[in-house]
């Protein structure tokens, strides 16, 4: 009985650390950065932390010298590209794009309901367009317009966000177009361990039938008579 008791405190513990919110910060100007907080722990994905050169003397090793021969190396056969053509002899390439388009419905299903669980709490976008030549510097603004707004529209219909700011400018004087970004995201692991192994039922299937094809039927009465003479 005490086992059991251990065994649900370890499950609900581990239950209380999937629903407390990962955070995203990204901040980008010239160069990218990336941080990601959970709980009390802090993480810095980008910009990669530099190796010291104690590490690249480590790594980098002496190339041995070992006498070139001649004989042609054989090639491995790539065993994709044997599933692949299996694939396609035991049910077509009509049989294969079918399985391409439920991959892709799969994946985009799986994306669209997991971006609904990520929630924003700030999302500020400035772009400035600009340029010596003005005609390409209108054509770039307009460009920019056309990409920005409905990216961000589709964006804030997906998913819920508490404050955001968009801006396109165009400033003749600007010689290089630059982009400001800053945003927080949030989203419970709970919810992505979820939609993964939803994700990972939906694959798993279409990944057998890759790698397993169905034998091609023969047709009836494509057998062969043998006439005793």
């Amino acid at each position: 009985m005490i086992f059991l008791w251990i065994l649900l405190g370890i499950v609900l513990l581990i239950l209380l650390a999937l629903s407390v919110p990962v955070h995203v910060n990204i901040r980008y100007t010239d160069t990218l950065i990336m941080d990601i907080r959970y709980l009390f722990l802090r993480f810095k994905v980008l910009p990669a932390p530099e190796k010291s050169k104690e590490e690249k003397t480590k790594k980098e090793k002496p190339k041995s010298e070992t006498p070139q021969t001649d004989a042609p190396k054989e090639k491995k056969p790539n065993v994709l590209v044997q599933k692949f053509k299996g694939f396609v002899k035991a049910e077509g390439y009509r049989g294969f794009m079918g399985l391409v388009k439920q991959f892709l419905g799969l994946t985009g299903t799986a994306a669209v309901s997991l971006i609904r669980k990520v929630r924003i709490r700030e999302f500020d976008l400035y772009v400035m367009t600009g340029g010596a030549d003005a005609a390409q510097a209108a054509i770039l603004y307009g460009q920019a317009c056309a990409t920005v707004y409905p990216a961000a529209e589709l964006l804030f219909r997906l998913t819920k966000c508490k404050k955001h700011r968009i801006s396109v400018d165009l400033d003749y004087s600007v010689i290089e177009p630059y982009v400001i970004l800053e945003a927080d995201a949030s989203m419970r692991p709970l919810h992505a361990l979820h939609y993964l192994l939803r994700y990972a039922g939906g694959v798993l299937p279409l990944l057998k039938r890759f790698l397993f094809p169905a034998k091609p039927k023969t047709a009836q009465g494509s057998s062969r008579v043998v006439l005793k003479k």
